[in-house]
């Protein structure tokens, strides 16, 4: 799944008009390519689930995560059962697509505890989660797809802009080392010139994604 929206790109940016749509259009899937490289993730995990009209609750029954099929009665011992694999693997903030699930809708909450939880007066089975936005049709055996987090979005925005940004100028000698977008300013240093080789991206939107521990 895509890591951003352009509505999203806009929102994070302060955009109001559609001037640079067509630009921010044409480098979100350049910007999602490199993220996933950065990450070494394709974001797509694969969890099904019963979705209701107006609500925010899906309950779970099924899910692929990291590439191993769970389902609800189904126990791993080196893994412990669904419930514990969404605890664990499913983080508050993961965006989240599929049939009749709004864009840019993520996840609110995991509940993973007991049997049951009691939700606005309704009883759902756990495990189940709530989601930021309603689910627009009801569906028994809804596919969904869980993959970015949101609290990287503001960096792949900015990242967006700075390839907007560069367009049709003089790169400098050596890659950027930081850089804010507005009231800000880049600096330049050669000692990080290998990562920019490497991730196709300047050094700043590197370390700011938090798979930097892989040893550049």
């Amino acid at each position: 799944m895509t890591v951003i929206t352009l509505d999203k790109t806009k929102e994070l940016l302060g955009i109001t008009t559609g001037d640079l749509d067509a630009a921010i259009t044409r480098y979100i899937p350049i910007v999602d390519s490199k993220v996933k490289q950065i990450m070494r993730n394709r974001f797509n995990d694969q969890i099904r689930g019963i979705t209701k009209a107006g609500s925010q609750i899906v309950e779970v029954f099924s899910a692929v995560l990291s590439g191993i099929s769970y389902g609800r009665n189904a126990l791993r011992p080196e893994y412990g059962n669904l419930a514990d694999c969404l605890e664990e693997y499913l983080e508050i903030g993961t965006l989240v697509e599929g049939d009749g699930i709004p864009s840019d809708t993520y996840v609110e909450e995991v509940y993973y505890n007991g049997y049951s939880v009691d939700i606005s007066g309704d009883t759902f089975t756990i495990p189940c989660i709530r989601l930021s936005n309603a689910a627009t049709a009801d569906n028994n055996n809804s596919q969904m797809f869980f993959g970015f987090n949101i609290a990287w979005q503001d960096t792949v925005a900015k990242g967006i802009s700075w390839l907007i940004s560069r367009e049709n100028r003089i790169t400098p000698g050596n890659p950027a080392t930081s850089k804010r977008i507005g009231r800000g300013a880049v600096s330049y240093g050669a000692n990080t010139e290998r990562i920019d080789g490497i991730e196709g991206m300047d050094a700043w939107f590197v370390k700011a994604l938090p798979a930097y521990h892989r040893g550049h």
